[in-house]
């Protein structure tokens, strides 16, 4: 997994005008989309005979 997809430390964060950077919205999705992976796997090894 690269970091490439991650916010850098100099990515503008403007949350206070309600405006996420685009580098944000890919780091909450990213980190969404792995969550919900590891919840699949988990609900699969709990489903294993």
């Amino acid at each position: 997994m690269t970091k490439q997809g991650m916010p850098s430390a100099q990515a503008p964060i403007a949350v206070g005008n309600g405006n996420l950077s685009p580098e944000w919205f890919k780091f909450f999705l990213f980190l969404f989309t792995a969550l919900q992976a590891l919840d699949e796997r988990i609900t699969a090894l709990e489903n294993a005979p």
